[in-house]
């Protein structure tokens, strides 16, 4: 009985000393290697910006409403575009992350498809499908009236047997230009902010002005 007992000792021993070393080995593989991947995406998220955006001098990244934002200005510090990354869960395979960038006038300028799991050969051509002299290009497209696939009663051309990730990729460009809405009226917002001050200021100082020269009529 003893014998046992201290054979289930040892195991259990043995498990844990296991568990232990397998738990330190890939703590060590997660802090070697994590700087690397956030590197690469980086740097496909910089390649991206370049991609999807008319030519700028520098961006400002900031979140709208919990999602990445890129604002793109010129060497004038003028607004030239601006840049949304979102997430959709309604990929054939998983999440589909896409970085989908505006002009000025709220039209796609462009797009890029920075992660997928959809299937080689259907819902993958999705980044070459919707592109400019793509079958079901949406350069230029106005999303005020939200991008669905033909089957859908929209406008957008899906992909061939793959209708699942076209409109993965539909809800993709829908959530974006929601977010890039979003990013303009809390531009809007802002610029009006001073102004609004200022007009406040300015309230405050009249009757001061009125004041002092009533105060002044009634010394004469």
């Amino acid at each position: 009985m003893a014998k046992k007992q201290s054979s289930l000792i040892n195991m259990v021993l043995t498990l844990f000393v296991i568990t232990v070393v397998a738990a330190v080995a890939l703590g060590f593989v997660y802090y070697f290697t994590q700087e690397p991947i956030a590197q690469v995406k980086e740097k496909k998220l910089n390649e991206g910006l370049m991609k999807v955006l008319p030519a700028f001098d520098h961006q400002v990244a900031e979140e709208v409403e919990g999602v990445p934002t890129y604002k793109a200005f010129d060497a004038n510090e003028q607004l030239v575009g601006t840049a949304v990354e979102v997430v959709t869960d309604k990929g054939f395979g998983g999440d589909v992350k896409v970085l989908v960038g505006f002009d000025t006038e709220g039209k796609i300028f462009g797009y890029t498809v920075l992660e997928h799991k959809e299937t080689a050969g259907l819902g993958s051509k999705m980044g070459d499908w919707f592109q400019e002299g793509g079958k079901g290009n949406v350069i230029g497209k106005d999303l005020s009236t939200p991008a669905k696939v033909s089957k859908d009663g929209g406008d957008v051309d899906a992909i061939t047997a793959a209708t699942i990730s076209s409109r993965a990729f539909c809800d993709a460009l829908n959530k974006a230009y929601a977010t890039y809405t979003a990013s303009q009226s809390s531009n809007t917002a802002t610029e009006a902010q001073p102004a609004a001050e200022e007009a406040k200021a300015e309230a405050t100082a009249e009757p001061t002005e009125v004041a002092e020269n009533e105060g002044g009529q009634d010394n004469e």
